[in-house]
């Protein structure tokens, strides 16, 4: 894999890998393929994964042992809502799942997900009372970014004090390169390259 850090095992000796913006056109069944042969026991997909279309890659997924169970997807804006929510089993696509002891929340961002709104409310009572261990925000467009072809969403004011109470990482992606950030207690990763940053021991 090209970038490897140590992070939250889902459990002991379990390996989590963070992807986004990924495309069948692309090596993405050899990255998934890889996942499964370094035993990665979840994937995180910060979303974009229906820009030629959405079976080729649940399709991959499925064959090297990745379902609803071990992957989480937050829609991006290449993506339709109705299909993140059948593959994921959920009624919306802001929602929560918890893997062990990691508990993936997962913001729509092509959704009103303002201060105040009913989405912003959901995320902040699921984190507020998360009784994991973990807690990992995954979201499409970026809260915080570096001069890129997208800027941020906007948010961050909103979101950054939520998270600093009790989030270990953000996970990000929708600009097609590799960032990281440590803000106050929280570290935000962009993981928008196509193909996969795994974590775990």
């Amino acid at each position: 894999f090209p970038v490897t850090i140590l992070y939250a095992p889902i459990q002991a000796g379990d390996k989590v890998a963070f992807v986004g913006d990924v495309d069948c056109k692309g090596n993405q069944g050899k990255d998934f393929e890889l996942m499964s042969k370094n035993n990665v026991s979840a994937v995180v997909i910060a979303g974009d994964y229906e820009y030629t279309n959405s079976k080729c890659i649940t399709d991959l997924l499925a064959k090297n042992g990745y379902n609803k169970d071990n992957t989480i997807i937050a829609v991006g804006n290449h993506d339709k809502c109705t299909d993140v929510k059948k593959f994921m089993g959920q009624t919306s696509c802001w929602y929560h799942e918890i893997i062990g002891n990691v508990d993936f929340i997962v913001i729509d961002s092509n959704q009103d997900f303002k201060a105040g709104s009913t989405q912003f409310k959901d995320i902040q009572k699921w984190i507020d009372e998360s009784k994991v261990k973990y807690q990992v925000v995954v979201i499409h467009h970026p809260f915080v970014t570096v001069q890129s072809k997208h800027g941020v969403n906007g948010q961050f004011k909103a979101y950054n004090p939520m998270f600093d109470r009790k989030v270990e990482l953000v996970v990000e992606a929708h600009n097609h390169n590799y960032q990281r950030f440590t803000i106050g207690n929280n570290t935000y990763i962009s993981v928008g390259t196509g193909w996969s940053i795994v974590t775990g021991k």
